[in-house]
């Protein structure tokens, strides 16, 4: 009976190499015939092994056969085992991303945003069958899908369809993706990364575009600039992909409107913002409008100063820090937050990570506004202190104890207005402000160019020490747009949107030189290679020479 021993070896090996050409040649989920005869096979390939067992106890008598027969059996369940582990993990929901920036798992906005759907949303995906394109793009789909069953995702081939791909007008080589929900739809015709499938399903799924105005006039981070390091195109950029839209407003004539600016950035101006400015800022923030002001160490101090009708207390220094683990490139001005800096807040709850600021004043806690509560969101270390003289002749930089804020220094924080009626809006101030930004003396409103907003309880305003988290140079860096964007989407209403975020700019990419390509292809195809052959060569002849 030693031949069904045999017989299940052989067809053992038979079924597994069906299973492996299967594997090889079909699309997508394999046939449950297939997973049957792939497990089947690598079974009946162990039993069989197993009932020969005298065959190779008898064969391994010989010291040298022996060797060789353990070496065989020992590489058939090896490769048995691999097979049954594959069948098991073909079709396995789970998987483990080693990456250091986590390039092949969807982000937390990603799936945060598919859970949460509330409509169906169809996606017809138009690839050549089998392409690399629709490959890459299926096993990013799936991801969504397992998230939400209001994702329908349906596959065509254009050659194999030509007229729905001539109704759907169609004229990219490299694929189309189209998402549709009720009325709303938005095409991907290039770049299908999670990145522009997110953004797609924002707009498809939003009952809402929101304005967002950025003020100009006064040398602010200029949001049509996408070239410079200092502009704010990208961060518009990204905006824009969320279903925001982003213009520019002028102060000089009347305040902004809630209606029409449902968020106001003020991004480091250069140059003194007019009182009548701040003023129709202040009313509008007053009417219930949300400011997001970025008030680095260049911007001027009487712009600062005036905010402190809001409740802050805007440091006249820079943010030192000492902590090594804290900074950026031995720079003391470069401070990372981490997610230890910050305090509990909805806007900060789901930032889970490092983002950087250069050059930061701090923004701490002020004379309290009636009906206005502030709070801060982020500090620096222990270590750290607020420098107010950079001019040390002696070329060193340390805190000065009853000058300098000292410890745990205020980065930046956020005013919520419950009463309207406590924010000071005058446009004329007849005295200079005292040190908290308080008029010292009674004022004398102007007569205003255009009624103001009437006032509604709800303003917010954010004021960060920093501006250089949001330009082109650093939007990219760490969480710096998830800072940035998560602001805005809590000041909007849209917590769905308040997340981390695909970064496709800071996912890692291995590039080597032509020298390091070469040395690469050297050592895979000869170095390695050369090196095992002449290893079993020495081995022969040694064991020759016993």
């Amino acid at each position: 009976m030693r031949w069904i021993g045999w017989f299940f070896i052989l067809l053992g090996i038979i079924l597994l190499m069906g299973f492996g050409v299967a594997a090889g040649f079909l699309e997508g989920d394999l046939p449950l015939l297939a997973k049957v005869a792939g497990g089947a096979g690598a079974a009946l390939v162990v039993i069989g092994l197993y009932g020969q067992r005298e065959f190779f106890t008898q064969l391994s008598e010989d010291q040298t056969t022996g060797r060789s027969i353990n070496a065989i059996v020992a590489t058939a369940l090896a490769a048995s085992i691999l097979v049954v582990a594959n069948v098991a993990a073909h079709d396995a929901k789970w998987r483990w991303d080693a990456t250091k920036n986590k390039q092949y798992t969807l982000s937390q906005q990603s799936i945060d945003l598919v859970a949460k759907l509330d409509r169906q949303v169809a996606v017809q995906a138009f690839f050549n069958k089998g392409s690399p394109e629709e490959k890459s793009f299926k096993d990013l789909v799936e991801q969504y899908a397992e998230h939400s069953t209001l994702l329908k995702v349906e596959y065509h081939d254009p050659n194999e369809e030509p007229l729905l791909a001539e109704q759907m007008k169609l004229v990219s080589d490299q694929g189309t993706v189209v998402l549709k929900s009720g009325e709303k739809e938005q095409r991907i015709e290039m770049g299908f990364d999670e990145s522009a499938i997110t953004n797609a399903l924002v707009r498809v799924t939003s009952d809402k575009q929101h304005n967002i105005c950025v003020v100009a006039g006064h040398g602010e981070m200029d949001p049509n600039d996408s070239s410079s390091p200092s502009g704010l195109g990208f961060a518009k950029d990204k905006l824009a992909a969320q279903n925001y839209s982003v213009t520019t407003v002028t102060l000089t004539a009347s305040a902004p409107s809630p209606a029409t600016c449902e968020v106001v950035i003020l991004g480091a101006p250069q140059t003194e913002v007019l009182p009548e400015e701040l003023d129709r800022l202040a009313q509008y923030v007053a009417a219930g409008g949300s400011l997001i002001a970025m008030l680095d160490p260049t911007v001027p101090a009487g712009t600062v100063n005036d905010f402190a009708r809001y409740g802050f207390k805007p440091g006249a220094d820079v943010v030192v820090e000492a902590d090594p683990y804290r900074i950026v490139q031995n720079n003391p001005f470069g401070l990372i937050i981490d997610q230890s800096s910050y305090e509990a807040h909805p806007l900060t709850e789901k930032l889970k990570g490092n983002s950087i600021l250069f050059l930061s004043r701090s923004i701490d806690v002020g004379v309290a506004v009636p009906g206005v509560e502030v709070k801060v969101l982020a500090r620096a270390s222990e270590s750290s202190w607020g420098e107010t003289d950079l001019q040390d002749p002696n070329g060193q930089v340390e805190p000065t104890p009853g000058k300098d804020l000292v410890g745990k220094v205020p980065l930046f924080a956020v005013a919520e207005v419950q009463d309207p009626s406590g924010i000071r809006t005058v446009t004329t101030v007849t005295e200079p402000l005292t040190a908290e930004g308080l008029p010292a003396a009674p004022v004398v409103p102007a007569a205003p160019t255009s009624p103001p907003p009437a006032p509604k309880a709800g303003g917010k305003v954010v004021a960060f020490g920093d501006a250089d988290f949001a330009s082109n140079q650093m939007f990219a860096n760490g969480l710096n747009q998830d800072l940035l964007l998560n602001t805005v989407a809590w000041m909007v209403g849209e917590e769905a949107q308040m997340s981390i975020r695909s970064n496709e700019a800071a996912k890692g990419r291995l590039e080597m030189s032509t020298v390091g390509l070469l040395l690469m292809w050297l050592i895979s195809v000869l170095v390695m290679p050369g090196v095992m052959v002449m290893g079993a060569i020495a081995t022969w002849v040694y064991r020759r020479r016993l």
